[in-house]
């Protein structure tokens, strides 16, 4: 007898954001599985597919109602040979993990962001625009939830962020193409 999945997706924003095309290939081809967010639901708010299967990992009476019945898995996209050896990406490699496909193309992610994320985000960004003179901005987010700051340094023991050297490398190399950075961190990085 197959039990129904449930897939715990952890980590933050970035890594939630990759493993949503994988879960929407497998909504194609299979709808008895859950998601339980173990770092929050938001980002499936509103998924015309995915928020009704999505649940916060402190749901009231989600082991009882759920998953006392289902097979549970964790994917690590990370552990994947093809992600490791470079051949595909993080979503690929959730599509691998999650699918059992092989390395193929997938699809943008699916967000839907409501009226205020996106007149704030277009307000934030015109105005970076407007201050840097810059007619293009890119947003990095180079650092992951398991950054810390230990020592006077940024350190990721998770390996899931930018190294610090490599962060001012590429900011320093967009600058020079002449793109804005709008850099989303926790953390000040002194870039002179």
């Amino acid at each position: 007898m197959t039990r129904p999945l449930a897939y715990f997706i952890n980590g933050g924003a970035g890594r939630v954001i990759t493993a949503i095309p994988a879960l929407e290939k497998l909504a194609e081809t299979n709808n008895d599985f859950i998601i339980v967010c173990e770092g929050g639901s938001e980002i499936f708010r509103g998924h015309p597919i995915l928020d009704r299967k999505a649940y916060d990992h402190w749901h009231k009476n989600l082991f009882e109602d759920k998953l006392v019945n289902m097979d549970l898995v964790s994917p690590e996209p990370y552990r994947i040979w093809e992600y490791y050896n470079q051949q595909c990406s993080i979503a690929q490699a959730f599509d691998i993990q999650i699918n059992n496909k092989g390395i193929r193309p997938m699809p943008r992610p699916t967000l839907r962001l409501s009226k205020d994320e996106l007149l704030n985000g277009r307000s934030i960004i015109s105005e970076v625009k407007k201050k840097l003179k810059k007619e293009k901005v890119v947003i990095f987010q180079p650092f992951g939830r398991g950054i810390e700051y230990i020592d006077e340094t940024l350190i990721d023991k998770t390996a899931r962020s930018f190294e610090l050297k490599d962060v001012k490398a590429v900011v320093k190399k967009l600058q020079k193409q002449d793109i804005g950075v709008i850099m989303m961190s926790e953390f000040k990085v002194d870039f002179s």
